[in-house]
């Protein structure tokens, strides 16, 4: 993938009176990328894209798209592509009219329109619903009426605001699979805001996390995940064990932490004085019988002896919560291979080994 950068964000900040909603905030994305902006509700993600869109105008910072300074644009002059989280589709136009409405202010004749509205009805699948209204159509039919109507005026940026939230969870899957396809085969240069960590990890190429106006984390999908900076992105990408504790020695890039009532040996490469917080992934932890204690604490660096008090067989995993002596509970999700699942009560030992472990700040 070529580097030329299509976006610019620099230093950007917006306030809506005491609330800092964006705080000097940089970033940037490449020709073809698809970047997601990812954080809880009042992160400041819907508000990085409205400055993008031009419906609302940075108090401080340069917005740059393929080099230009667009912070004096209105919204129709930016080369943006928009699908809104409700579609906004027209009602009383037909679909075909609603794919071809931005090209209607483009220097085209309407034999171009004509062709380029067939392209992209061809591209999301829909080239016989020409004719219908948006009201004859499913949820997901009409998500991909206002992609393609996104797509149709070949923006140099296209905004994706939440565009699956109003549909069901199969539905969802379905749909960010085929909307990360027809980005890609139509190479469109993309911004995703979302909430949902599955939307931004399952479409986007690169994830920025966001918490209270600024960017806690960027990076791949995997690097996110597997490398969180620190406690909030550790916690709210993916399911996480957080257990406070400090570092009381290391040798040799290995730790041992000490803290909610356990001690651990954890990889030493993110050590810091003070409060830390050791993260262990559910999918990392392995489950067995207390009665192979001895095999499994030459096998693991870390072996943990629990209580079972709640299991739950959910499709292809099953979720146990395990209590410590500690009272610390402790998350696991095992694949299901139709083992008899766990009881309460059951005594278990939680089997992991240190490079299973997160140690980060908070």
């Amino acid at each position: 993938m070529t580097s030329t950068k299509v976006l610019e964000i620099r230093n950007v900040s917006k306030r809506f009176g005491t609330t800092q909603a964006v705080d000097n905030v940089t970033f940037s994305v490449g020709k073809g990328e698809i970047t997601a902006l990812l954080g809880p509700s009042g992160c400041g993600k819907t508000t990085t894209l409205r400055l993008i869109a031009g419906f609302e105008t940075p108090d401080t910072g340069d917005l740059l798209i393929e080099g230009q300074n667009i912070a004096g644009l209105r919204p129709y002059e930016r080369s943006v592509g928009l699908l809104f989280q409700d579609y906004a589709l027209f009602p009383h136009m037909t679909v075909a009219e609603n794919v071809g409405y931005g090209l209607r202010f483009r220097d085209m004749s309407a034999r171009e329109a004509s062709k380029r509205v067939d392209e992209m009805l061809a591209l999301v699948k829909l080239s016989d619903f020409g004719s219908r209204r948006p009201f004859q159509l499913s949820g997901g039919e009409q998500q991909r009426v206002a992609l393609a109507r996104a797509l149709a005026i070949n923006p140099t940026l296209v905004l994706l605001d939440e565009p699956l939230s109003a549909l069901d969870a199969k539905l969802r899957q379905e749909l960010r699979i085929e909307i990360k396809e027809i980005l890609a085969r139509v190479g469109a240069t993309t911004i995703i805001v979302t909430h949902d960590q599955e939307e931004a990890l399952g479409i986007a190429e690169r994830v920025i996390v966001m918490n209270r106006g600024v960017i806690e984390q960027e990076g791949s999908p995997t690097e996110i995940y597997l490398r969180p900076d620190n406690r909030f992105v550790a916690e709210f990408i993916g399911r996480s064990n957080m257990l406070e504790g400090t570092i009381i020695t290391h040798d040799l890039g290995r730790a041992r932490f000490s803290g909610s009532g356990v001690e651990l040996i954890v990889p030493s490469d993110r050590m810091s004085m003070g409060t830390l917080w050791a993260c262990i992934r559910p999918e990392r932890i392995a489950v067995f019988d207390a009665s192979a204690v001895a095999a499994q604490q030459q096998t693991y660096d870390n072996v943990l002896s629990g209580t079972v008090v709640d299991s739950a067989p959910l499709a292809a995993d099953i979720h146990l919560l395990v209590q410590l002596a500690s009272q610390q509970r402790i998350a696991i999700v095992e694949k299901n291979l139709g083992q008899p699942v766990r009881t309460r009560g059951a005594s278990v030992l939680l089997c992991f080994n240190a490079e299973d472990c997160l140690v980060v700040t908070s």
